[in-house]
């Protein structure tokens, strides 16, 4: 392999791991509205604080 070829494999895992780390994120974020819809109205940091 040449400097080019690693290069661009270099560059092919590090777009992959983004695009991975983007939709662990949506999902996450997905994962967050579904809960929050579910609890309805209760307020987490109030109910710490108490």
């Amino acid at each position: 392999m040449n400097g080019l070829n690693i290069f661009q494999k270099r560059l092919e895992l590090m777009i992959g791991a983004r695009f991975r780390e983007e939709s662990s994120i949506k999902e996450a974020v997905k994962m967050q509205d579904i809960i929050r819809s579910k609890i309805g109205f209760w307020n987490g940091s109030k109910e710490v604080r108490r």
